[in-house]
């Protein structure tokens, strides 16, 4: 489900600059990002902006597999079948345990898992890693009365990222005592035609000086953050379409006023800002629009979106400065365990259908486990909101999430 649109409709229409629509007539190539070697075709950025972008991984109930077992076929871009490639199936249970079964295909690229669980006490996503690269299915629960068929298209590979885009960077952050939480979503997406390899020593990503609790949203797609001295390194692989990372960490805070700067390692199309904003607070944030002001139930929040052409100037880095804070004291009745943005999101994003698919029509996507991930996550957040590992107001606002998504499912199901 798109966080992104559930922000947008708590702050009404932010002061951004215009985003690039399919209509105009844009240059026939984009700027490279940082790395790359070369331009981009900006039909490939509003195709993938839009969703049509390659499959490589579909996963559906079929009657020809029996209960209790799944059968993937592995093949080349050419129809060919892949044969001795290993396949993994990691299992997701919902005590929140995890496991891992493996096999390797045969001739015409086929292989079964029998004897599997079905039922709504595990969910599974089929796992293909090959040179470097990890293609995944959809996660899936098995149904009593049939098994599930899972087809994968092994694509090229390349460190060329040039094709890499960063469609939604959200920098979030919350005043503790003492401190200032940062939290970063970056939703990247593979605009290319093949399966994007980051370096064998990972992409660095620096965080600012006397960063601390670093903190990153595990995922069971092919996707790693690594700490560092002075940051993290990012490894793995991004196929055709998009995925979601998360990441987090403290600075101290001293007086009333923090500067810092946070660098946005890829070309970016979207970028959001946000911060608790006490009585006397101001957010600015070099290269975006003044922040407005947001209200809710009391809670006050500062907020600056900008939207940028990818084939247009870039900003290189957030510089942001957040003044006019309280001291140390009043922060407590301000703060927001970061923590729980891992805990909560990261059985939801387990369960969250990735967008590799050529089409928007839903194909392959589970509603009915999503749907019991939410409902669990509500279970969780309430639990937590009792031992006060969870502030009020982050309960609101991701309970408004849930109930946002929920009714994108059942109006789905409809």
């Amino acid at each position: 489900m798109a966080i992104l649109a559930i922000v947008l409709a708590e702050v009404g229409p932010p002061a951004v600059a215009q985003p690039p629509s399919s209509e105009e007539s844009p240059s026939s190539e984009a700027s490279p990002s940082s790395e790359g070697s070369g331009p981009v075709p900006t039909d490939r950025i509003h195709r993938a902006l839009r969703g049509q972008t390659v499959t490589v991984a579909e996963a559906e109930a079929s009657d020809q597999v029996p209960p209790g077992a799944i059968r993937v076929e592995v093949r080349h871009p050419d129809g060919r079948p892949a044969s001795g490639i290993a396949v993994d199936i990691g299992v997701m249970k919902q005590g929140g345990d995890r496991d891992k079964k493996s096999q390797t295909t045969d001739g015409a690229g086929l292989v079964l898992f029998s004897e599997l669980p079905s039922g709504a006490g595990q969910a599974y996503r089929v796992n293909v890693p090959v040179d470097g690269a990890k293609y995944s299915s959809t996660p899936f629960r098995l149904p009593p009365e049939r098994g599930y068929q899972v087809r994968v298209t092994l694509l090229p590979t390349t460190r060329d990222d040039r094709f890499i885009l960063q469609y939604l960077n959200r920098t979030y952050l919350e005043l503790r005592d003492g401190r200032l939480r940062i939290v970063q979503k970056a939703e990247l997406a593979n605009l290319g035609e093949e399966t994007f390899v980051f370096p064998e020593e990972g992409k660095r990503i620096p965080l600012p000086k006397g960063a601390l609790a670093f903190q990153t949203q595990p995922v069971m797609t092919d996707q790693r953050l690594v700490e560092d001295e002075g940051g993290f390194r990012l490894f793995g692989s991004i196929p055709p379409g998009r995925i979601d990372l998360l990441w987090a960490f403290d600075l101290p805070l001293e007086g009333t006023d923090l500067s810092v700067r946070l660098p946005l390692p890829f070309r970016t199309y979207r970028i959001s800002v946000e911060a608790d904003a006490p009585p006397g607070a101001e957010l600015v944030v070099d290269g975006m629009p003044e922040a407005i002001v947001h209200t809710e139930k009391g809670n006050r929040f500062l907020v600056t979106q900008i939207q940028q052409r990818p084939d247009g100037p870039q900003l290189e880095a957030l510089a942001i400065r957040l003044s006019g804070l309280p001291g140390p004291g009043p922060l407590r009745w301000f703060a927001v365990s970061g923590v729980v943005l891992f805990v909560l999101l990261g059985l939801v994003w387990f369960l969250r259908p990735p967008r590799t698919r050529a089409s928007g029509h839903g194909a392959g996507i589970d509603l009915g486990a999503h749907k019991e991930a939410l409902l669990a996550e509500v279970d969780a957040l309430e639990r937590r909101a009792r031992t006060g590992d969870v502030g009020p107001k982050y309960r609101e606002r991701r309970l408004r999430e849930i109930e946002t998504e929920l009714a994108l499912i059942l109006r789905s199901e409809g």
